[in-house]
Formats: C-alpha cells, structure tokens, sequence
C-alpha cells in the first residue's frame, strides 16, 4: 500500500499535469534512459569478514611464537588422486572403482567406494587442546587401539609415517617438539 503511494506521487512529480492518461500509455521510444525508473541494478552492501579462528591449534602458535613454525617436508609428498587426504588422517585409503553385479541379470554396473570419514575432535595430551580432523574410521579403531592421538602420531614404524599424510605429518612434529619440551623457536 505505502509503496503505490510512493510511486504514484513520484510519477505525479515526473509527469506534467497538462498530459492526459492515454498518452501516459502510448509508448515513446528515445535513447535515453526512462525517466520512471530510479532503481539499481546492483545494490552496494557490506560485506561481513571473517573474525580470526581463535580455537586452532595453528593460529595460536603464529600468535604465540610470531612466526610460523617451519615443518620438515614430508618425505612421501602429497597426494595426487585423492586430494582430500592431505588434510587430514586417512590412514592411505582412497577410492575403490570396481563393479556391483546384479543378482537377476548378473549385469555389471561401475561403482565407486569410497571411504568411510567423519570429523572427529580428537584431544593432544601433549599439546593439551583438541583438534577438529577428518578422519577415517579405520584410524580411529587404531587411535583408540594405540592408547590416544599421541601415541598413534609418534609411532616410528615407516608405515605408520606413509598413513599419516601432511596433515597428520605436521600435527606429529608439534607433538614431538611438545614431548620434548622444545619450542620452535629454540630449533
């Protein structure tokens, strides 16, 4: 309602009074642009910025040290075919292709498995915080098995390194530094 009596007051303002309706409703053409519409297109907002994570592990040691902690590059490199793994602990599982075979007909039909992941928080005695991760099921049977986070990440075995990944690379060495009572800074 206020808004048709906004607009016929601007169009009364816009049209002179000696003009009759019918030609209000005959079309003009000009090149120039029609003097009725006053809208933008695109609208000016502000955008909301992101505040600073102040839970991660990783923004309070470039906070604490003023530095970033400079990690020893991980000797298996990261992953190529399913990238997803480098950011977390995935235990070397990847995608499987393969085949379901109906039972009726026995047709083939291409399938893709792929493994089972959840976010889990899991808690770093050594580092005395949680860490949101994804992680696959399979490692978190192992982690529970090992007797925590810690113990599952400094394991020694090289086939334990080759599961960890980047991610689970570099939370290994912060909790070495930490069991060892060293500060990056101190390296």
């Amino acid at each position: 309602m206020l808004f048709g009596q906004l607009f016929r007051s601007r169009v009364a303002a816009l049209v002179p009074t000696s003009a009759s309706p019918m030609s209000l409703l005959r079309r003009t053409f000009t090149s120039t642009a029609p003097a009725l519409r006053e809208f933008k297109l695109v609208v000016n907002r502000r955008v909301k910025q992101r505040p600073a994570l102040k839970g991660n592990f990783w923004v309070r040691q470039h906070l604490k040290t003023g530095r970033r902690i400079k990690y020893p590059p991980y000797p298996y490199g990261d992953a190529t075919v399913f990238k997803r793994s480098n950011r977390g602990l995935f235990g070397g599982l990847f995608p499987m292709k393969g085949h379901s075979i109906t039972e009726k007909l026995e047709r083939k039909i291409n399938r893709r498995w792929v493994p089972n992941i959840v976010k889990a928080t899991l808690y770093s005695e050594a580092l005395k915080t949680r860490i949101k991760i994804p992680v696959a099921t399979k490692v978190l049977r192992t982690i529970k098995r090992e007797g925590g986070l810690d113990n599952y990440l400094t394991k020694e075995k090289s086939a334990r390194i080759k599961e960890l990944g980047p991610r689970g690379w570099r939370l290994r060495y912060a909790v070495l530094l930490r069991q060892q009572n060293l500060k990056p800074s101190q390296l």
